[in-house]
């Protein structure tokens, strides 16, 4: 809970206001583009979600929830560079091809790991986490945004972003439980 929450707040700013800064302020489109970017990430969550429905069981989700945090931070990196909409699009699907690693995998695990009885709670607690986190990282992303307008802008927070996010990940290697989770 602790690291995904942690991995939240670097992810879910940037890929709420982030998209929009970075749609409109480096490529200079229109909020069209915005769906169409978000549209891609949807894309790559099917296939990461197949992947992970046809394979998963072979794979320890524990691992499988670390890769997918580390490359969920990672593939946010290339962002800084792309200046290719269409480029930027296949990047992004590749980027939600990752997030059903962490999501399926750690609700399996938590239906797995836990009481039963205890699910409705965990669960709760699990989403609380991610809108609280979701709301410190919109709120940190709008601030960084102003900041950085003039230097780096939204390329930036991508950058930033991946590193916090892959950082996480490679943090997740350090909980010996969570490695070995099968």
């Amino acid at each position: 809970l602790f690291i995904t929450a942690v991995d939240n707040f670097f992810i879910m700013g940037p890929a709420i206001i982030g998209s929009n800064l970075l749609i409109f302020k480096t490529y200079g489109l229109g909020a069209s583009y915005i769906a169409i970017f978000h549209a891609v990430l949807c894309v790559g969550w099917l296939v990461g979600s197949v992947i992970i429905a046809k394979w998963g069981t072979r794979w320890p989700k524990g691992k499988l929830i670390i890769i997918g945090m580390i490359m969920d931070g990672l593939t946010f990196i290339p962002f800084f560079w792309i200046r290719s909409f269409p480029l930027l699009l296949c990047a992004h699907a590749f980027h939600g091809l990752w997030i059903p690693f962490i999501q399926v995998c750690r609700t399996t695990l938590v239906q797995e790991k836990t009481p039963e009885e205890m699910h409705g709670r965990i669960f709760s607690l699990i989403n609380l986490t991610f809108v609280g986190c979701t709301s410190l990282s919109v709120l940190a992303t709008g601030l960084l945004g102003n900041a950085l307008s003039e230097t780096g802008g939204p390329p930036t927070i991508y950058l930033i972003a991946g590193i916090g996010g892959g950082v996480c990940g490679m943090v997740g290697l350090a909980f010996t439980q969570l490695r070995r989770s099968r």
